[in-house]
């Protein structure tokens, strides 16, 4: 006997969209809550390849069937990276302030944290998001492990 997918699934979105969904909503989410992050950083975020008009559709809620996994993983790590700052900067002040403030400790080496993320590649990402996990004392966490 064969698993199924729940009906209103099987009927409605594929799983990948639904994941879609939910990954753009929260990056979407959090670069307004950042501010100061133009479409073009959003588009660059996203890991290039995005043009202003996909990332249009993406946030007025269209389809995100067209996502790759390395978008996906992009956005699973700036939320992770999201999620360590907050716990550093509950203020959102202060969380602003560093974002857009050069930074002269590792991974930053001089720039603002924002610049990073938005210029830096996955590789950097990752080290960015393991740097400010153990900033934070909440245990590190790999893209490829499933959050609690």
């Amino acid at each position: 006997m064969t698993a199924r997918n729940p009906p209103h699934i099987a009927n409605s979105l594929s799983q990948r969209e639904i994941i879609g969904k939910a990954a753009l909503r929260a990056f979407f989410c959090i670069a307004r809550a950042w501010g100061g992050i133009e479409e073009s950083d959003q588009c660059r975020l996203l890991g290039g390849g995005i043009s202003r008009e996909d990332l249009l559709v993406y946030r007025g809620g269209g389809s995100s069937q067209g996502l790759s996994s390395h978008v996906l993983k992009r956005i699973k790590l700036f939320v992770l990276i999201h999620k360590a700052l907050r716990s550093q900067y509950p203020d959102e002040g202060d969380l602003l302030s560093f974002l857009f403030t050069p930074n002269a400790s590792f991974p930053y080496l001089g720039v603002p944290p924002v610049r990073l993320y938005v210029q830096g590649s996955i590789c950097d990402l990752k080290e960015v998001s393991r740097s400010e996990f153990n900033a934070s004392s909440a245990p590190p966490l790999t893209i490829d492990q499933p959050q609690p």
